[in-house]
């Protein structure tokens, strides 16, 4: 096996999640080279971190005939298939028109992969993305996100005075978030504790730091807006701890391992969790210490709602995980 495309659309998170995949394939075939596809923002932590070599952007238009039935793809695109001997997808494509381009253009090994659990189980994401392995006899106990990137230059302020506790209270779903004013007086009590609140945030969470910021006082914390991945990766190795949502930052946080306190509520950690050795995860009032890709969880999932975290909790757990 010399080279693999591994086709991966989606948010960090995903991405997040993703990398024991290609730690597998690089582990089976030491030789391997592997390339992916799909959002290349995002395929670049796989690309940093080591796991690949070159992403592809799954929007470019070269690629709109793949999505076609009976299209002719471009002779760059051809050429470009024909190079892998095996190519891994997670893109859905219920009517079958993407794979069967995929298999008419590459003479190597097509594996599909599921992107949700099977209905009603609880089985996290890492070991359902893993699972796609199984037709090359790999063995397909996930392994623990991780993500190791070059150390580059933080700037001054980030990294001199009193430690540093980075918030990241925006999330692609409302739905996840814990409530403003709790982060709020968690930030107010960083600040009492002798640390340095960081708050993070990204292209769609204008409107939530423009309302945050109307809650706290703006000089007892530093803002880190609107910055690359890699960036934030290089902050989250000088924190330490860090809390947030539901969210791929949260997976980065973890992947890089740092102390990371994910705050759960509708959404089932039992499935979404970030994983790692430094991660606590809040669900409901409910400390989940255990990596929660191992962890024996009993009966069905059951709602839990975000406002059932309280701030005492929050701050008591941050100061915990960041000791360790």
């Amino acid at each position: 096996m010399n080279r693999a495309l591994i086709i991966r659309a989606g948010a960090v998170g995903d991405v997040i999640l993703t990398l024991p995949v290609l730690a597998a394939l690089k582990h089976h075939y030491p030789d391997i080279t592997i390339d992916v596809l799909g959002n290349t923002t995002n395929l670049a932590l796989a690309i940093e971190g080591g796991y690949a070599q070159t992403a592809f952007s799954v929007d470019g238009r070269e690629m709109t005939s793949l999505f076609i039935k009976n299209a002719t793809p471009s002779r760059t695109i051809c050429q470009m298939m024909k190079r892998y001997d095996l190519v891994v997808s997670y893109l859905p494509d219920p009517d079958g028109v993407f794979r069967g381009q995929i298999r008419r253009l590459s003479g190597g090994q097509i594996v599909n992969g599921n992107t949700k659990p099977p209905p009603h189980q609880r089985t996290h994401m890492s070991r359902v993305l893993m699972s796609a392995l199984q037709p090359l006899n790999i063995k397909t106990d996930a392994s623990v996100p991780e993500l190791r990137v070059a150390p580059s230059p933080v700037p001054e302020e980030f990294i001199s005075g009193a430690p540093l506790i980075v918030v990241h209270p925006g999330s692609g779903g409302k739905y996840k978030c814990w409530p403003l004013d709790r982060y709020a007086a968690l930030i107010h009590r960083i600040a009492d504790q002798g640390y340095r609140p960081v708050i993070t945030a990204g292209p769609g969470d204008d409107e939530t730091l423009h309302e945050l910021l109307g809650l706290i006082d703006v000089n007892n914390c530093l803002i880190y807006e609107n910055r690359s991945l890699k960036e934030i990766a290089d902050l989250l190795t000088h924190c330490r701890a860090m809390i947030g949502n539901d969210t791929g930052i949260t997976h980065l946080a973890a992947a890089i391992g740092a102390p990371t306190v994910a705050l759960f509520g509708p959404t089932d950690p039992a499935v979404w969790g970030p994983r790692g050795r430094k991660v606590r995860t809040l669900w409901g009032s409910e400390v989940i210490e255990e990596d929660v890709g191992v962890k024996s969880w009993e009966g069905p999932y059951f709602l839990k709602i975000l406002t059932e975290i309280e701030v005492d909790l929050a701050m008591a757990v941050l100061e915990e995980v960041g000791r360790d």
